[in-house]
């Protein structure tokens, strides 16, 4: 028969707690942080290392010490034992304790019970996590100063990725021109949901600038970079990010509203196309008149709100109008209205008209003062709202 062993005694067991306590105790000694070892009850220390007497004892031990004041709150002591009563042990503990030079420091306190003859011990581990913590407030600073940079700075700020999709944060702008982004969506899929033109160009453009095959230059210059919206004009840049091999892994983009400075060039193209039409005027006068009349009359069929094949058709002779009397400023607003109600499938708004109405009534002004009212050829100027 196999002996078998006896049943444990008490002696035996007093034996290997004091084992495992000496385990304990050499292990602590080597440990890299400091350890303290108290009783429970009294508060006593029982032992530290050496790591925890040059922290917070001049490098003394303070063995024997009915405890170890370096709490920089002293109420602390209680609720970190009481806790420990409750809990029966504790891990990442948060407590802010004083070094021996005199410095506070935020450290994680790991507490082990370790019951031995008649007293209950803790060997209390605590790790230093000062550096940690001073680096993670400051990036917390930093990211509130970001936010704060992002929900105040006037241009749209964002990141896409490698596949043009839209990363991490943005600025305020961007979802006051567009929207909010989708997760996952891509930049050309939340510009083409205000221009769907500007969004399938761009989609096609960035597939050239990742692919690699043309100089890097010339296809971001083949970019489109105006995205018309209701009621503005918006900037869009894009500058790619590469790694150290040249791959590009991101791009910023930046949104500028450029309404006014749209508004400013076409003024300043209207006034130069005045005085060409002013030209044509002089050599002829009866179809300049003509052309003059019959934009009346289409004006005023798209303030009676045609449907929207009728609308599109209206807009596309004056864009044709206006071209062949040199008028491209205006020609070019017709093309932009009749793009969007052919993509839309709705007949422009008065809003949406405005620009063409007030475009034209600045010409009519002007032509006011050229032609004779008592002309035969003359036409009533003055297009009705």
């Amino acid at each position: 028969m196999l002996a078998t062993r006896p049943p444990p005694t008490e002696a035996h067991e007093v034996h290997g707690l004091r084992f495992r306590e000496a385990m304990y105790r050499a292990l602590a000694e080597k440990a890299p942080i400091p350890v303290v070892l108290s009783d429970v009850r009294s508060g006593e220390i029982v032992f530290t290392n050496q790591v925890a007497n040059d922290v917070f004892n001049h490098g003394q031990s303070p063995v024997g010490a009915a405890t170890l004041d370096f709490y920089e709150n002293p109420e602390d002591r209680e609720v970190l034992f009481a806790t420990l009563r409750a809990e029966g042990g504790l891990r990442e503990y948060p407590l802010r304790l004083r070094r021996s030079d005199g410095s506070v420091g935020e450290f994680l306190v790991y507490m082990l019970p370790s019951p031995i003859d008649d007293r209950v011990l803790v060997y209390s581990y605590l790790l230093d996590v000062t550096r940690q913590r001073v680096a993670e407030h400051s990036l917390e600073r930093r990211n509130d100063d970001m936010e704060r940079i992002l929900a105040n700075v006037g241009e749209g700020l964002l990141m896409i990725d490698r596949d043009g999709v839209i990363q991490g944060e943005r600025s305020a702008a961007v979802d006051r021109w567009l929207r909010a982004p989708r997760a996952g969506e891509k930049l050309w899929e939340l510009t083409g949901d205000r221009d769907s033109s500007f969004g399938q160009w761009l989609e096609l453009g960035w597939e050239a600038v990742v692919d690699g095959v043309l100089p890097l230059e010339l296809c971001l210059e083949q970019l489109p970079r105006l995205l018309r919206l209701e009621d503005r004009f918006i900037e869009v840049a894009v500058t790619p990010i590469t790694d150290a091999a040249g791959e590009i892994e991101q791009a910023l983009v930046v949104l500028s509203d450029k309404t006014e400075a749209v508004a400013r060039e076409r003024a300043e193209r209207e006034q130069r196309e005045l005085s060409s039409l002013f030209d044509r005027l002089l050599r002829d006068r009866a179809g300049v008149v003509e052309m003059a009349e019959e934009t009346e009359r289409m004006l005023q069929q798209l303030d009676t709100g045609p449907a929207p094949g009728d609308a599109i058709r209206l807009l596309h002779t004056l864009k044709g109008n206006f071209g062949l009397f040199g008028l491209g400023a205006l020609a070019e607003i017709c093309h932009e209205l009749e793009s969007s109600a052919t993509e839309s499938g709705v007949a422009p708004t008065r809003e949406a008209r405005a620009p063409l109405t007030m475009a034209w009534e600045r010409v009519e002004e002007r032509l006011g003062v050229f032609l004779d009212a008592r002309d035969d050829d003359h036409v009533e100027l003055g297009h009705a709202d």
